[in-house]
């Protein structure tokens, strides 16, 4: 009577698969921390007292060097708008139309000059935009504004500020910063990953742990 081999070869797969799937259960695991930290952190940044958080030329590095990667920070900001030379670079679609991001310039309490996102505007009215925003320039402002930092903690100088909309200006350029509306699957995720490898587990009990009684 021949004797049953034993399943090594499956057994060394099983192994290895269950160990992957383990392995992208707790990376989704430690990606849920930080999501979850992310968007606390963002609520904080929308819910704190805008007096609370005033950016100056005399602050801002302090600012930017305190911010964790990947995050925001929210404050109001006052200076003089450049408008005399303004960028107009591709942006994501506004409404399903091409558009423009609106750049200008903003010297901080006079004094350091950033650049400051206005918003979105369509392809079509550039012309127009620069036009009407052009008697603004060498004005005072005060925006709220957000400043981001790459996940990447590459420092970008100068800093960008992202404007929201602002009363004297919403006629021509809406804002560029909302608050951001992070979803935050990783839980369900991980519940994936970690079935999986608990179905391969039981699959090979099933198929295999006769053939191991049997030795």
């Amino acid at each position: 009577m021949q004797q049953n081999k034993k399943p090594i070869w499956a057994t060394l797969f099983t192994i290895l698969a269950i160990a992957v799937l383990l392995k992208m259960g707790f990376w989704q695991v430690e990606r849920l921390a930080w999501k979850s930290a992310l968007i606390a952190s963002i609520d904080f940044e929308y819910d704190k007292p805008l007096e609370d958080a005033i950016i100056t030329a005399n602050n801002v590095d302090k600012v930017y060097a305190e911010m964790a990667e990947g995050t925001v920070y929210r404050g109001m900001v006052s200076g003089a708008l450049k408008t005399d030379a303004l960028r107009f670079e591709t942006g994501a679609p506004l409404n399903g139309v091409p558009s423009y991001n609106v750049r200008a310039n903003f010297a901080i309490d006079n004094q350091l000059s950033v650049p400051l996102d206005l918003g979105l505007i369509p392809y079509t009215i550039k012309t127009q935009t620069e036009n009407a925003l052009k008697p603004f320039d060498g004005q005072d402002f005060t925006f709220v504004v957000t400043i981001r930092k790459p996940q990447d903690g590459v420092k970008h100088m100068p800093y960008m500020l992202w404007a929201e909309s602002n009363q004297q200006i919403a006629h021509i350029v809406e804002g560029a910063s909302t608050k951001p509306e992070l979803r935050n699957k990783h839980k369900s995720y991980a519940i994936f990953w970690f079935t999986m490898a608990g179905v391969l587990a039981l699959f090979y009990l099933l198929r295999f742990a006769k053939d191991w009684r049997r030795i």
